[in-house]
């Protein structure tokens, strides 16, 4: 019941409400290096709000933290993919992976490909036909 409650919105659009903590959250950590993200209690604290109320407020827009921050590292991987020559293993460490095969493991969970094939897909696609 909960996931037909909940889905058809967040598959349409995520990050509606961009007033909404969880897009206010999503920003913050996207805008700075994985290394200099706040943690929940620095964030709460940045807010005047208890923890609790702090993922209260979250689960209430339909997130947690760590689902905030798992989408914002899908979002650096994908842009550097896309728009970057930075090795895979630059990648992951700019997407907060200590490892790149924990990388490589994540990237192939989330699109069912490696992070080097998805690359290959994208510039195939983006190659002008030569006929």
């Amino acid at each position: 019941k909960t996931f037909l409650r909940t889905s058809p919105q967040w598959l349409i659009v995520r990050f509606s409400n961009r007033q909404g903590l969880s897009a206010q959250v999503y920003k913050e950590l996207r805008n700075c290096s994985y290394e200099h993200w706040p943690t929940l209690a620095d964030m709460a604290e940045e807010r005047a709000l208890s923890i609790a109320s702090f993922r209260r407020q979250l689960q209430r827009e339909g997130f947690s933290f760590q689902e905030l921050k798992d989408e914002v590292r899908r979002a650096i991987a994908f842009e550097c993919l896309r728009n970057t020559d930075l090795s895979i293993t630059a990648i992951a460490e700019k997407a907060g992976f200590c490892e790149a095969s924990a990388f490589h493991r994540a990237f192939k969970q989330w699109i069912g490909k490696s992070p080097g094939q998805f690359r290959m897909d994208i510039r195939l696609k983006n190659q002008p036909d030569l006929q």
